[in-house]
């Protein structure tokens, strides 16, 4: 039996040896990144779930699927990425700034904006966040899949989201990368 205060959302979860769809219980005042920022438990529970194979085609694939559970645990650290839940927009009182990353993963790159304090480098934003806060809203997120000999930059857009929840310590890597006069054909802001 959920708390009154717990909000079941439909979800999507990546983690790199496979995907979940199914839901997700958020206490109705935290968004999702807050949530499993938090050291309450070391897992994320879900219910109602279909398990695939790892990729990123949306729906899976008939001979993606590999088992059903009215309930899974999945341990935080497993989690790369996930669509659906809440998220908490930029407080509008405190100061911030976009920075436009790329967080790469073995099969497929997520584009996005992370929200900064102005001045914050990068680096010491993620000395911070890898330490205590992994998992950060990524705005206007884009899935792509890498191609051979194509910049990343003109990479091919599989899904858009207006949100995601990412860890940022599941990334194979993460680029800061302010859009370029030097390279046109910098799509992040592209339709």
């Amino acid at each position: 039996m959920f708390y009154a205060n717990v909000t079941p959302a439909e979800t999507r979860l990546y983690t790199t040896q496979f995907r979940i769809i199914g839901k997700m219980h958020l206490p109705k005042s935290r968004g999702t990144a807050a949530f499993l920022n938090g050291d309450d438990r070391p897992h994320l529970t879900m219910t109602s779930c279909s398990l695939y194979a790892p990729g990123i085609e949306h729906p899976p694939k008939r001979e993606d699927f590999r088992y059903e559970t009215e309930f899974a645990a999945v341990p935080k650290e497993q989690v790369a990425w996930i669509v659906g839940g809440a998220w908490q927009p930029p407080d509008p009182n405190m100061p911030h700034e976009e920075r436009h990353v790329y967080l790469v993963f073995p099969d497929y790159v997520l584009a996005g904006r992370l929200m900064l304090r102005p001045t914050v480098r990068t680096s010491d934003f993620l000395s911070d966040a890898m330490g205590r806060r992994p998992f950060q809203t990524l705005f206007d997120a884009k899935v792509m899949r890498p191609s051979a000999d194509t910049s990343m930059f003109r990479l091919p857009v599989v899904e858009r989201f207006e949100a995601v929840t990412v860890n940022l310590r599941a990334a194979g890597g993460l680029f800061d990368l302010a859009p370029d006069t030097h390279e046109p054909s910098y799509i992040l802001e592209e339709e």
